[in-house]
Order: structure tokens, then sequence, then C-alpha cells
């Protein structure tokens, strides 16, 4: 069932436009710099 669960979240995020992947990541790079 988790696996199962993991394909469809990943199905969704290809879904999306290419823009939103690089906004993504940029996001969590920042919290992870802040202490």
């Amino acid at each position: 069932l988790q696996q199962q669960q993991h394909q469809q979240l990943q199905q969704h995020q290809r879904r999306q436009p290419p823009q939103a992947l690089p906004h993504r990541p940029q996001v969590p790079h920042q919290h992870r710099a802040v202490p």
C-alpha cells in the first residue's frame, strides 16, 4: 500500500509544470540553511 501511494505522488509531481519543479527545491533549500 505504501509503495502504491509513493508512485501516485511521483505521478502527481510529474503532472505539474517544469516551473514548479525548480521552484519547489529552492524553498526547502533555504529552510535548511536556517538553523
